[in-house]
């Protein structure tokens, strides 16, 4: 069904245009008359941040226009599953018009919501008289409503389609009682929750304290941190000995050599016990002993979270 509102309300200005002639208010004789636009341009921009859109004309005009700004109609759409919505805008000047927004319609996927304004007085008529007090800039963008956004960050377009044409929501202005209609300049706005998550992505769920996954396999518990570097707490395995190597049965004027292969969460530490004199030292995953004699050797494989020791027997025989 097309909307019978939006259809009708310049049919119902050109209507009160009469009645305001009739009346004398539209323009008495003693007036300059006022200078139209060739044409109004409107675009759609992102306000002091992206929970904000203004709608903003250009007059294309030699002059100011501060006669009366008969109509405005502007629909914005957006994708209906993106979770973001827009409120009322808030216009420029009250005396104006409210600019009221139509309930939300959605067509084939895409959400509408389409805003009206219409005044009948002369915007640089004061204010106690009905007025704005101002007048309209020629060739400068002019911002006719502030528009809340919230919801998740997503694409808000002003501008006709099939659909605008069809329910007679297309652009439309009107000054003086005249259709000055231009151009819609500008494209996709993003709008809602649109701050750059850790991976870059506008309205991202990776922020700071969420989880992550830092690549490292020896961390767990992986969070963005507040500058948005992913890391984990690193994970702690106790030490485990693979093996251990020995040239024992030695003579007793002949060197032992000792080794131990060990995994494990680094830094790892070793410790050999037992008779002789251990080189480089005792503290190395391999030695040679000088002065070793028959018993058992004991290494000790120790780092942050645990030690584990193994036995290596060794027999030393006189030499001949």
């Amino acid at each position: 069904m097309r909307n019978q509102f939006i259809g009708s309300i310049r049919t119902i200005w050109q209507a009160v245009l009469v009645i305001g002639l009739v009346l004398g208010w539209y323009c008495p004789a003693s007036a300059q008359p006022d200078i139209l636009p060739s044409s109004v341009d409107v675009r759609l921009v992102q306000g002091n941040g992206s929970d904000e859109l203004l709608v903003q004309i250009k007059a294309n005009s030699t002059a100011p226009f501060g006669g009366i700004f008969s109509a405005l109609t502007v629909t914005i759409r957006y994708d209906a599953s993106s979770g973001a919505s827009l409120g009322a805008g808030s216009s420029f000047c009250n005396a104006w018009s409210a600019f009221t927004p139509s309930p939300v319609v959605v067509n084939n996927g895409t959400a509408y919501r389409t805003y009206n304004g219409f005044g009948l007085n002369r915007m640089e008529d004061p204010p106690f008289d009905g007025g704005c007090g101002l007048s309209i800039p020629a060739g400068t963008w002019f911002t006719i409503t502030t528009i809340p956004v919230s919801g998740s960050c997503t694409g808000f377009i002003l501008g006709n389609d099939a659909y605008t044409q069809v329910e007679n929501r297309d652009y439309y202005i009107s000054m003086g009682g005249y259709n000055v209609t231009g151009q819609v300049l500008s494209g996709s706005v993003n709008g809602g929750n649109c701050d750059l998550d850790c991976l870059g992505e506008p309205g991202g769920a990776a922020l700071p304290g969420t989880a992550c996954d830092d690549n490292d396999p020896g961390t767990s518990n992986d969070t963005w941190g507040a500058d948005c570097v992913c890391a984990g707490t690193p994970v702690c395995e106790p030490p485990v000995i693979d093996q251990t190597t020995s040239n024992s049965p030695i003579c007793s004027n002949a060197t032992l050599n000792l080794g131990v292969s060990a995994t494990g969460t680094a830094p790892l530490t070793y410790a050999w016990t037992g008779m002789g004199t251990f080189s480089p030292d005792a503290a190395s995953p391999s030695v040679s002993i000088s002065g070793a004699a028959t018993g058992n050797y004991e290494i000790e494989v120790s780092n942050a979270c645990g030690s584990v020791s193994a036995i290596v027997p060794v027999t030393v025989t006189s030499a001949p």
